[in-house]
């Protein structure tokens, strides 16, 4: 699941992240959006940990070949950054075992919808963008 945010009115703090060196313009970026997809990713987490304890009999079946909690297990982040400078954050199941995670939260023919990713995204946004914001100011103090 792919989320974008987009911080507005921080011209001034974008040039400065642009006039510094690669590497701690990297390490700073990297650091603020660690620090904004923690809590993010432990709300994911609490969701889908509430949804598989109170899932009824007719509910949810895990898929052939895979493990009681391999879901829960595949929940983790990766921070990328492209040759063009971009970086970015990933949140959710990982490849391959937690690929069932996809069915889980928008359903299938056979199955309804058990979102644990979107409310918890719909929750935490705010809280996200103010911890990237506030770890960006506090790594370019002490970088600067």
């Amino acid at each position: 699941m792919a989320f974008s945010i987009r911080m507005e009115g921080l011209q001034d703090l974008n040039k400065r992240l642009h006039d510094l060196p690669g590497k701690v313009n990297r390490k700073i970026v990297r650091g603020a959006l660690l620090r904004g997809i923690k809590p993010l990713e432990s709300r994911i987490l609490g969701n889908l940990e509430w949804l598989l304890a109170t899932r009824g009999s007719d509910s949810w079946r895990r898929p052939k070949g895979r493990e009681p909690g391999d879901l829960m297990r595949s929940i983790g982040h990766r921070i990328v950054t492209y040759r063009n400078g971009l970086t970015a954050a990933w949140v959710g199941p990982s490849w391959p075992m937690g690929a069932h995670g996809v069915f889980l939260e928008y359903g299938t023919v056979k199955q309804d919808a058990k979102p644990f990713m979107r409310p918890a995204w719909d929750l935490m946004i705010s809280r996200v963008e103010s911890e990237i914001n506030a770890r960006v100011k506090e790594l370019m103090m002490k970088e600067a």
